[in-house]
């Protein structure tokens, strides 16, 4: 099982959950649910969009920002477009930074600082 570690405004934030990792190269956004308590997560995805959509899709995370399947009026059988909110969300990341926002991905057998997301896929555990 992996997590990630990551520092947010000089606090240092661990065991992080990570959404979809492995899958955009390491391309890692911070998403901050707010609620009480907050809670914060890793996201791997190509831009914003594509993280909140992964957001949107987690079983365990997707309420913060899921609201409703949307119709569309000019193709009624396809029910694919959702209605989400981003007013608890808050994404940290650049987006033409490489990773948009840094963190470490840990898990047994993995160094002690944990890896680079970029290298996921030559990790040996993998």
């Amino acid at each position: 099982m992996l997590d990630a570690s990551t520092t947010f405004h000089g606090y240092d934030l661990v065991h992080l959950p990570i959404l979809n990792p492995g899958r955009c190269g390491g391309r890692t956004w911070v998403m901050e649910l707010s609620g009480c308590p907050h809670i914060w997560v890793v996201v791997e995805a190509e831009n914003v969009h594509e993280a909140l959509l992964v957001l949107a899709d987690d079983p365990d995370f997707g309420e913060a920002v899921y609201v409703a399947h949307v119709l569309d009026d000019e193709h009624p059988d396809d029910d694919s477009g959702r209605c989400l909110t981003t007013h608890r969300v808050r994404v940290y990341g650049e987006p033409d930074d490489d990773p948009p926002y840094l963190v470490r991905y840990h898990g047994v057998g993995y160094p002690r600082g944990g890896i680079d997301p970029r290298r996921l896929a030559a990790a040996p555990l993998n």
